[in-house]
């Protein structure tokens, strides 16, 4: 879905497998977003989040994983904003 206030803002998506809780093996979690650096700290991505959270409600997910680097404090922020909490901490490999 498209961040949209008469252009473009940046995109968020939703990705689960249906009926399950389970992530394709290609995701780090069911959300994923991202604002043009132009419009960031404006909200947008707070608010894309909480109107997109009904629609994951929907598919009766036990849980919805948000994942960000700890040092995104603005990824942070959003989350915490949405009553998102840290479950774990994990590290991505280096490739």
């Amino acid at each position: 879905m498209w961040m949209w206030d008469g252009e473009f803002c940046g995109s968020i998506g939703f990705r689960w497998q249906p009926g399950t809780t389970e992530l394709p093996s290609y995701c780090l979690g069911h959300v994923g977003y991202s604002v043009v650096p132009w419009k960031r700290g404006r909200g947008y991505a707070t608010r894309a989040l909480q109107l997109l959270l009904p629609h994951a409600r929907e598919e009766r997910l036990a849980h919805i994983g948000v994942t960000t680097y700890a040092s995104n404090v603005a990824s942070r922020r959003v989350i915490e904003a949405n009553g998102g909490v840290v479950v774990e901490r994990f590290y991505k490999p280096k490739e």
